[in-house]
């Protein structure tokens, strides 16, 4: 299993499903992968979310 993270000040960020408090997570990496490419595209943010295994 995969979840969606991010480090901000050395604090860890778990991307959460929608309307949730737990976080999303992927059978697959590609699948993972994917979303953290459009997330990243879309984000203003010098912090870039990334696949991590669970």
């Amino acid at each position: 299993m995969f979840i969606i993270v991010r480090t901000i000040n050395g604090a860890k960020e778990i991307l959460k499903d929608s309307n949730s408090l737990f976080a999303k997570t992927f059978n697959e990496f590609s699948a993972a992968q994917a979303l953290v490419q459009k997330l990243n595209q879309h984000t203003n943010s010098p912090v870039q979310w990334s696949v991590e295994r669970k």
